[in-house]
């Protein structure tokens, strides 16, 4: 199954956020130095998250992200739940997006909140790879729809692994 996602920007006094965009198979790379095997840690959530207009309590995120990267397309899995996959393209600068729904829900509202929260949540990783020092940085998003796919998150690590 293939999600798209359109590109979310907003602007709030002093604050801007603007959602990732997925890679277009039209800017897709065909740089074969990227090509090869990628694990990423997930982990240092930190407990208080603040994005634009909600205040979040995380939860600790400890994940190896395993990925394998061939002729511009990155696929792979959670080692901890292989149940969750993934598959999207890499461009030119080594970027990526990819948002997997997800089934249960976590996010409980604070007490006086009177949002509703529906259950539309998604596992999100965002990443950038350098296949010069074979490392990479990004992020694990548990994203909603409603906080315009922004959620908890917990920085990953790549490295290359072959």
């Amino acid at each position: 199954m293939s999600i798209k996602l359109a590109t979310v920007c907003m602007t709030l006094p002093l604050i801007a956020a603007c959602a990732h965009v997925s890679v277009s198979d039209r800017n897709r790379t065909d740089n074969t130095a990227f090509d090869g095997y990628w694990e990423g840690d997930v982990s240092g959530t930190k407990k208080v998250q603040k994005i634009p207009g909600w205040d979040l309590t995380c939860g600790p995120v400890q994940l190896t992200l395993v990925g394998r990267v061939d002729q511009g397309k990155i696929s792979g899995y959670i080692r901890q739940n292989e149940n969750i996959t993934y598959e999207t393209n890499v461009n030119d600068a080594g970027r990526f997006y990819a948002a997997i729904p997800k089934k249960n829900k976590s996010y409980v509202p604070s007490p006086g909140s009177d949002a509703t929260i529906p259950s539309e949540e998604f596992h999100v990783f965002r990443g950038q790879l350098d296949p010069a020092t074979q490392t990479g940085s990004g992020r694990y998003v548990l994203a909603r729809r409603n906080m315009l796919m922004e959620g908890c998150q917990t920085p990953i690590a790549f490295k290359k692994r072959g």
